[in-house]
């Protein structure tokens, strides 16, 4: 996975932060997978200082199988 949003004071976004943003979006009231991307839209939105200057492509599976952790690989 390649994700090099840049927000301000110039520091990436980072890998770790997008999961850790998502998974903070599971803790919440139940509102369908859905609601996700727009609530991470507007998180990179805000990290941003509210603007945008990139297209971005955001590809996302539910999972609703028993925990995978021991699948995921972090390069």
């Amino acid at each position: 996975m390649h994700l090099n949003i840049v927000t301000p004071p110039q520091r990436l976004f980072g890998v770790e932060r997008l999961i850790r943003c998502v998974n903070h979006y599971g803790d919440g009231p139940y509102e369908g997978m859905r609601a996700d991307p727009w609530r991470l839209s507007h998180t990179l939105k805000s990290e941003r200082g509210g603007h945008t200057s990139d297209d971005a492509t955001l590809f996302m599976i539910e999972w609703r199988g028993d925990p995978a952790d021991h699948h995921a690989v972090l390069d």
